[in-house]
C-alpha cells in the first residue's frame, strides 16, 4: 500500500444516543463511519494458521475480519470496512476487556489509555503477559489526569508507541480501526461479551511500516471498550454493573 492511513467515504452516525445501563449512563459519541477505499485496503495477514503467531487464530483466512465472525454468535456482526473516522475520546471512566490477540510480540504488547493533550502521559491497562478474555477498569479519577480527552495506544515488544491518532504515528499511518456497537454478541472462549451502542472495538497493527512482518492486517490486539460518564461515589457500583452485564461466562456450544 501507498499509504497506511485508511481512506474513508463518510457517513454520519446518530449522534448522542445513549442508554441506560446498571444505573449508568452510556452515551456515544457523534463519529463518521465509512467502507474504506479500496487502494487502501487492510493488508494480507502474515499470520499462518497453527503456526507460530497463527496459533492463536480461529479461521484460516487468520483475518480480522474472519476471527470477528467465528466470535460473532448474534446480531449483524462487523463489517471491518465499517470503521469510524474518530480518533480520541472524551474523559470518562472506561472498562476494556481483552477480546484476544494474534501477533508475535502477544507477551510484549502493551496497551492503554493517554492524553490527548501530551501523548507522553500514559495508563496502562493491559501489560504484555496478559491474556484471555481480562477485564479492567480505570475510574474517572485515574482517567482526569489526562485532560479532558484521550486517545488508546500499543506499545510494542521494541517500546515503539502506536496511537489512535494517527498524526502522532510514523508518517502519520493509520494503527488502528475503531468500530462503533450494534448490539451485536461475541462468544470468546466461553466468554460472551456483549457489544452495545456506545461501546468500542480497538483494532491495533503493532509494526510501523518498513518493519519485516508489518502487515496492516489490525488483529494483533483487539480491544472491547465500554464507557461512562458517572458521579464518582456511584462509580464502583456501576462498574460492578457494567462488568455484568459485559460478559456472562457461559459454556454454550457452537452450532
Amino acid at each position: 500500500m501507498n499509504t497506511m492511513t485508511l481512506t474513508q467515504k463518510t457517513l454520519t452516525l446518530t449522534a448522542g444516543a445513549a442508554i441506560a445501563l446498571g444505573g449508568l449512563v452510556v452515551g456515544s459519541n457523534p463519529a463518521l463511519a465509512g467502507p474504506l477505499n479500496p487502494i487502501n485496503d487492510f493488508g494480507e495477514t502474515q499470520d499462518d494458521f497453527g503456526k507460530g503467531s497463527g496459533k492463536d487464530c480461529q479461521t484460516v483466512e487468520c483475518s480480522l475480519q474472519s476471527e470477528l465472525d467465528f466470535y460473532t454468535t448474534d446480531g449483524p456482526g462487523i463489517n471491518v470496512y465499517d470503521f469510524l473516522s474518530q480518533q480520541y475520546f472524551p474523559t470518562s471512566s472506561i472498562l476494556s476487556t481483552l477480546m484476544f490477540e494474534i501477533a508475535g510480540f502477544k507477551d510484549y504488547n502493551r496497551f492503554g489509555v493517554y492524553s490527548k493533550d501530551d501523548p507522553t502521559n500514559l495508563i496502562e491497562i493491559f501489560s504484555g503477559p496478559d491474556s484471555g478474555v481480562l477485564s479492567k477498569a480505570l475510574t474517572q479519577k485515574q482517567m482526569a489526569s489526562l485532560g479532558s480527552h484521550f486517545g488508546f495506544y500499543l506499545t510494542n515488544k521494541n517500546d515503539k508507541t502506536f496511537y489512535t491518532e494517527h498524526a502522532l504515528n510514523h508518517k502519520g499511518n493509520q494503527h488502528a480501526v475503531i468500530y462503533g456497537g450494534n448490539n451485536s454478541t461475541f462468544n470468546i472462549n466461553g466468554s460472551e461479551i456483549n457489544f452495545l451502542p456506545g461501546d468500542f472495538i480497538i483494532a491495533f497493527e503493532d509494526l510501523e511500516e518498513g518493519r519485516r512482518y508489518a502487515d496492516w492486517d489490525y488483529q494483533d490486539m483487539v480491544v472491547h471498550v465500554r464507557m461512562a460518564s458517572v458521579p464518582e461515589p456511584s462509580l464502583l457500583l456501576g462498574l460492578g454493573a457494567m462488568a455484568g452485564s459485559l460478559f456472562a461466562t457461559r459454556k454454550r456450544k457452537r452450532s
